[in-house]
């Protein structure tokens, strides 16, 4: 069994280092991908962009990763940088993926909170099935096979930000997550999430949405 974790980080680097501290101490590979943080990349295998790509621009960084990943592991685990993980988060997050009993299943989120009792992009009403949440959406913090790659990434139209977010006077996020998990939703594939979060999120300030993240923190 080979798994890789893919860490999306941006100036959080004492959490980032906390982070991979932790993980090499599991049974995975580690990979970074950087969003133009300050500080230089400080360890292998850390891929630092040229530019910070934002919430506008997500689904382009997203499209990069998935097209430049290696695509020789078993499982895939995405992180973001604030998070915090236990000593056998890998091993847990492979039993459960494993154990999950779904030929169609396309990822199963790790971090679950509110949101994951009530319809979130797709409009599915959650289902509980004994340790998981059959939620039919993806907020990029999963574990996934190398099918994953497969999802086509569209360009989200800066319409969203320039006109929309302003007619309906509210914060919109990358709408990246909703834009994958309606992908595979519309293609008849199930996602999940741990009915009990793997990953613990750490307190501070959100880097994609803050003032979403003010009215309803994780």
């Amino acid at each position: 069994m080979k798994v890789l974790t893919i860490i999306t980080s941006y100036n959080r680097k004492e959490s980032l280092i906390n982070l991979i501290d932790k993980l090499e101490k599991q049974e995975t590979d580690v990979l970074i991908y950087d969003d133009c943080s300050d500080f230089q990349p400080f360890t292998p295998n850390y891929v630092k962009f040229k530019f910070n790509y934002g919430k506008e621009y997500l689904w382009l960084k997203f499209k990069h990763i998935f097209e430049n990943t290696p695509k020789k592991y078993d499982y895939y685990i995405f992180l973001p940088d604030d998070v915090d993980i236990q000593p056998n988060f890998i091993k847990n997050c492979v039993q459960l993926w494993e154990g999950l009993d779904d030929k169609n299943k396309i990822s199963l989120s790790i971090l679950t909170d509110q949101r994951t009792k009530k319809p979130n992009w797709t409009n599915f009403k959650p289902i509980i099935k004994n340790e998981y949440i059959q939620t039919q959406w993806n907020d990029l913090c999963f574990i996934s096979d190398k099918e994953i790659f497969n999802t086509k990434i569209q360009p989200i139209s800066l319409y969203r930000w320039q006109i929309l977010q302003k007619e309906l006077n509210i914060n919109l996020g990358s709408g990246l997550g909703g834009q994958i998990s309606r992908y595979w939703h519309d293609k008849g594939r199930t996602m999940y999430h741990t009915k009990k979060s793997l990953v613990k999120h750490l307190k501070g300030d959100s880097k994609m949405n803050y003032e979403e993240r003010l009215k309803n923190p994780l």
